[in-house]
């Protein structure tokens, strides 16, 4: 497989798309294309973006997708990055495209699963759109459908990101293809003929008692606190904090403990806190036991280049690497965040595509089930047969 990273950050898109195409025209690499893949920042309209690509490479083999930042290489772009995909031996791209993953959910569900028992053995990129959180709920249902939670293993993407439309109201988190625009549904970008390795990373580490959601409410992403014990807490801990908003716990989000050994299984981002209970960007379950978290940069970076290893471990030979980041561990990254994409580059030595998310989602770690992670950078490596 060859794959090539192109972007512009030009305001004018019909400039960018031309900066795109030039370099791609000049690149001795490559001369033809199987798939490309687009990240669209939000300001730029992504139905012309969509007429653009047909146009200058006339093909309807693409996907291009809402993504507030994206990974392109070493840089991190905040305009369109695009990624041009060439096989050269067994490799191939399937494609499953879902218009309404929550109203008619359990058809979506039914679907999904088929289409994964029938390609078992590709690797499954996952671009959805984040419906203000609820693509979460379709997860936990496709999660529970699978009755062989090895279906999952090779499943791996998280949820577009972007800006609010002033007009609909609505977060656009848009992927778009030749002929439509999805606005409540997801596609599936599967890599046939193809070995991949994942890995997630995280890098907060836990501090402080352990405490047990007791009750929940508004699909799960509120979390009552009955006695009233981690209230106090968060109160304690932001009373004396200046200006006050929400994204400062970002720095210090809570990790769900394991029920069998007490590992972090996953980390929880903060949205909101409420006078008996907190609200959280991703559901939450009735029994499960937390901790509150916090990391540096550094911890976050550190963690990032043990992910990279892993992957390296797996899978010696990487054609191409895809990064999902969630944005609230970018803001915690602070001015360091660039740093993540250079590292995953430089460790696995392949070109590297990927953008901030709004949720990320992944396999468990024994390979069996889908996680929904916040706060976390999935990585996976893959490379032709």
């Amino acid at each position: 497989m060859i794959a090539r990273n192109y972007f512009s950050t030009h305001p004018v898109l019909r400039y960018a798309i031309e900066e795109i195409i030039v370099a791609y025209h000049a690149d001795p690499m490559i001369d033809t294309h199987d798939f490309i893949l687009i990240a669209v920042a939000p300001h730029y309209p992504l139905a012309q973006v969509t007429h653009f690509v047909q146009h200058h490479f006339a093909t309807d083999r693409f996907l291009a997708f809402h993504a507030i930042d994206a990974f392109s290489g070493m840089e991190t772009v905040s305009g369109i990055a695009m990624c041009v995909i060439a096989f050269e031996r067994e490799g191939s791209i399937k494609t499953l495209l879902i218009e309404d993953m929550i109203t008619y959910q359990d058809r979506a569900v039914n679907q999904t699963i088929a289409y994964l028992e029938a390609n078992r053995d590709a690797t499954h990129c996952f671009f959805s759109g984040h419906l203000e959180g609820e693509f979460s709920t379709f997860i936990d249902a496709l999660e529970a459908a699978g009755e062989d939670k090895t279906l999952f293993s090779r499943f791996i993407g998280g949820a577009c990101s972007g800006t609010r439309d002033p007009l609909t109201k609505e977060t656009l988190t848009y992927q778009a293809t030749a002929d439509r625009i999805v606005k409540r549904g997801f596609v599936l970008v599967s890599f046939c003929g193809c070995d991949c390795a994942m890995s997630a990373s995280l890098g907060y580490n836990p501090v402080g008692v352990a405490y047990t959601i007791t009750g929940v409410a508004g699909k799960g992403n509120v979390a009552i606190d009955h006695n009233r014990s981690f209230i106090h807490t968060i109160d304690r801990l932001t009373r004396n904090i200046p200006d006050f908003e929400i994204r400062h716990l970002w720095y210090s989000p809570i990790v769900l403990l394991d029920e069998a050994d007490g590992s972090i299984t996953v980390v929880r981002t903060f949205k909101a806190i409420h006078h008996d209970s907190v609200e959280f960007y991703t559901p939450l379950k009735i029994g499960t036991r937390f901790k509150l978290s916090y990391a540096e940069p550094s911890n976050l970076l550190q963690a990032d280049a043990q992910s990279a290893q892993e992957v390296v471990s797996q899978l010696p030979q990487c054609d191409l690497a895809f990064n999902f980041s969630c944005i609230a561990r970018q803001y915690a990254l602070e001015d360091r965040q660039k740093e993540e994409a250079k590292i995953y580059s430089k460790l696995l030595n392949a070109p590297l595509f990927g953008f901030f998310t709004f949720g990320e989602v992944g396999s468990k770690r024994n390979g069996k089930g889908l996680n929904v992670y916040n706060q976390t950078s999935l990585l996976v490596g893959i490379t032709e047969r």
